[in-house]
């Protein structure tokens, strides 16, 4: 297992970042690293926590981790953060998961022009290394995504756009944003996922969204809620704005859409199990 945790604030990000890092410490036993960005540059450190807290380890660390934006990270495995310097860029990196295909990967990165990795001890590779490397094989988003799209040209890419999160900046953050990112990467396999609420988040019109999409053939999927505009609210399916989304459920019989339909809610007081079928009681009286 392991735990990572991002701070970027208009002020000093250490504090936050090492009370945050230190919370999820039960999530990894072997090591524990920070990296920050400021106006020096990047700072960093690791240590290792197998016999000694985090906090006891890094306490000595935080006058030297001076910066506005910092990740952490909590590993079981592999030293991290780590700071890369790349023809895209400067950047610190840190994962958290399991790569089934890392030879694979491997080969896959040294025909790509990628002539060496640095070991571990026992001769296994960082994966966070590796997902640097891949990070830096191509220009941009665009290739990345034709990259993927590529690789598995039987398999739907389906991108899905969030206009905003605290604390996050979103890339691809409208319909709009979304149809010129596919048009650009310019595969058959490559569409759209299209979220209610998320629409209605950045003021977007649902059904006019819908429309652009599955006239274009590049509609994938939906995720079917509801809410208020201002959050991710994730209500029953026309609990709120019922006109809007009998529009929604219109157009999609209009365009005859055949694809995945999604409830992606989240039940507070209610079963989940209950939630569920009440959306999809809803959504069947509506497509009626």
């Amino acid at each position: 297992m392991g735990g990572i945790f991002g701070v970027a604030s208009k002020s000093s990000c250490t504090l936050d970042l090492f009370f945050g890092t230190d919370y999820h410490s039960h999530l990894g036993t072997r090591r524990g690293g920070m990296a920050v960005y400021g106006k020096n540059g990047f700072s960093r450190s690791i240590h290792n926590i197998e016999n000694t807290p985090f906090r006891t380890k890094f306490d000595r660390d935080l006058d030297e981790l001076e910066g506005t934006l910092g990740i952490g990270c909590i590993s079981d495995n592999e030293p991290q953060p780590l700071l890369v310097q790349s023809h895209l860029g400067s950047f610190a990196i840190t994962t958290v998961g399991k790569i089934n295909n890392m030879d694979e990967l491997v080969d896959i990165s040294y025909k790509n022009g990628c002539t060496h990795f640095l070991e571990m001890s026992g001769g296994s590779i960082n994966p966070t290394e590796m997902v640097a490397s891949l990070i830096n094989q191509k220009e941009n988003l665009v290739e990345g995504i034709r990259e993927v799209a590529d690789y598995a040209p039987d398999m739907k890419i389906s991108i899905e756009y969030k206009p905003f999160e605290p604390r996050n900046f979103s890339l691809i953050d409208s319909t709009g944003m979304t149809l010129l990112m596919i048009n650009d990467v310019d595969r058959k396999n490559v569409g759209c996922t299209l979220d209610f609420c998320h629409m209605l988040m950045k003021n977007d019109s649902p059904s006019y969204g819908l429309a652009m999409a599955a006239s274009r053939g590049k509609l994938f999927g939906l995720h079917m809620n509801d809410g208020y505009g201002r959050m991710d609210s994730g209500l029953i399916f026309g609990s709120v704005n019922l006109a809007l989304c009998l529009e929604f459920v219109y157009y999609l019989k209009k365009y005859e859409y055949q694809g995945v339909v999604f409830f992606d809610t989240f039940p507070i007081r209610e079963g989940a199990a209950e939630e569920t079928q009440a959306n999809i009681d809803v959504f069947e009286k509506l497509v009626e």
